[in-house]
């Protein structure tokens, strides 16, 4: 089975090179998706890195670290591998985003299971606790149905999201807009898993018309949709099967989109799969040239403007986006890793891939069911694309912890 899943793993490398060579590169070349630096050294050295860390994969002792890993694995380091192995791409970049991964090889090792935080959680199989929870989620989504009469039933196919994401952030409170990922990302997710779990047919239909609804109202694709997906995907089997089905949706998706544009000529999946694995390994590169011995030491965060000692009036992936990309509009969001970067160089790097592992470890300790790893994997999914102050509070992960800690069950009620 281990040979088997790093076969995969391979496989989805190789496809994902492909992919890039020949349909990224070729229709957005001019988003700086280049293949013009390749060389047989540079893929012939980073391939071996990443055969490494494959081999490395298969000596977790943990299945839930090793799943953690290997989704890391394929969305952190292997677009950055491969960008740096076609493009005008520092090399130091491959290595920082190789640190996060092999930091959880290490928390594998050193984790002690006999060592866990000790919490009381809510019993919901208490008539009261399970009406007031859904209560209270019913009372935060109440606002978003304000706006009803704005759905855009052609967000269901993806068409104008962007448009109902702006108009709903014109028309949300400020409020709103920090309670939104917890509800989006993490209540109903949970109430939709509890529910087919516990075969409450009502509480499946009302937690999957209240996504539903939510995304027709806001159209935002990754904080709603893509956590939902992962919910259902991740619903059932253990953590090993869990990660054999990752293997093979990857390898279907990257297999499909090659068949898409050989037989149509288009590039829609492909699309999708350069926003995912490849724009975060572009933004860094962007990020790295600007910032490099020109660190803001962190000065570019809330924390910094609330103690009144910023020094950026504008926020800095606006700034990236207008003023060092040329693109007017665009925000060059970037995750927890670029930022360490550009707060403290390698060391911020250090510090961000910590913080990553903590919160792994902390999930861990939590000792949620594995039919709840959709809710997980939505974070991660978002890690890399997200500030930490921001994937803390307005994702709502700080939330979600709590949340784990007390609310979601150990095991089957």
């Amino acid at each position: 089975m281990k040979v088997k899943k790093s076969l995969l793993l391979l496989i989805t490398y190789v496809l994902l090179i492909v992919i890039y060579k020949y349909i990224i590169a070729k229709n957005f070349g001019y988003l700086g998706f280049q293949v013009e630096y390749y060389s047989f050294s540079k893929a012939f050295f980073v391939s071996l890195i990443v055969i490494f860390f494959v081999l490395l994969g298969s000596f977790f002792k943990n299945s839930f670290y090793s799943l953690i890993y290997t989704i890391s694995l394929t969305m952190l380091f292997f677009g950055q591998a491969i960008f740096y192995i076609f493009n005008d791409s520092n090399f130091s970049i491959v290595v920082y985003m190789g640190l996060p991964v092999f930091l959880l090889f290490i928390i594998d090792k050193i984790d002690n299971d006999k060592i866990g935080l000790k919490v009381r959680k809510l019993n919901l199989k208490d008539t009261y606790t399970y009406v007031f929870l859904i209560i209270i989620t019913a009372f935060l989504i109440l606002p978003y149905f304000k706006n009803i009469n704005m759905i855009n039933w052609k967000n269901l196919l993806f068409i104008d999201v962007y448009d109902s994401r702006q108009l709903d952030d014109i028309e949300s409170s400020f409020l709103m807009g920090y309670v939104f990922a917890p509800i989006a990302r993490v209540l109903l997710p949970f109430l939709f898993v509890y529910s087919i779990n516990n075969k409450a047919k009502l509480l499946t239909l009302f937690s999957t018309i209240s996504i539903i609804f939510i995304f027709l109202l806001n159209g935002a694709l990754k904080s709603i949709l893509i956590g939902f997906l992962a919910a259902i995907f991740f619903l059932k089997g253990d953590y090993i099967q869990k990660k054999l089905r990752y293997l093979n949706a990857l390898f279907l998706t990257f297999s499909i989109g090659i068949i898409e544009n050989m037989v149509g000529g288009s590039y829609l999946i492909a699309d999708y799969l350069r926003r995912i694995f490849f724009t975060p390994s572009r933004l860094f590169q962007v990020y790295y040239d600007y910032f490099n011995e020109n660190y803001t030491y962190f000065n570019h965060s809330r924390i910094a403007k609330l103690l009144g000692v910023s020094e950026y009036d504008v926020f800095i992936p606006h700034f990236i986006g207008r003023y060092v990309m040329g693109r007017e509009g665009l925000s060059a969001n970037v995750g927890i890793f670029t930022e360490g970067f550009f707060s403290f160089g390698l060391y911020g790097v250090i510090i961000s891939s910590i913080i990553f592992v903590f919160i792994i470890y902390m999930i861990r300790k939590s000792n949620i069911p594995p039919m709840y790893f959709g809710i997980v994997f939505s974070f991660l999914y978002v890690i890399n694309t997200s500030f930490i102050e921001t994937l803390f509070i307005t994702h709502g992960l700080l939330f979600f912890i709590v949340f784990a800690y007390f609310v979601i069950p150990t095991q089957k009620v």
